[in-house]
């Protein structure tokens, strides 16, 4: 059992001088931050410019209101016409009095 002992202790002597002498191989650093973004010095993430995005959304709507007021000034101007000839068409009759 002693020599079990022994040999289990020289392994982990040598695993651990092992991971000391080559040590200086690795590095890192632990940077904390408020929430799951980069920090300062992180790679500028592609995203879109919400800005922009609203600005194209309130043109595309602006010129969508325009369309349909268009739409419906012609609708109105039409549906006028054909009253207008509807009511010469009907009879009425003249008193002579």
């Amino acid at each position: 059992m002693d020599s079990k002992q022994a040999i289990m202790s020289l392994a982990i002597a040598t695993i651990a001088t092992f991971l000391v002498l080559n040590s200086h191989l690795g590095q890192a650093q632990v940077t904390f931050s408020r929430d799951w973004s980069a920090g300062k010095r992180g790679v500028p993430e592609c995203a879109v410019p919400f800005k922009s995005a609203a600005a194209i959304g309130q043109m595309l709507l602006s010129e969508l209101r325009a369309i349909a007021n268009c739409e419906l000034r012609t609708a109105y101007t039409q549906k006028l016409a054909q009253d207008e000839d509807n009511t010469q068409d009907v009879f009425i009759p003249q008193h002579n009095g």
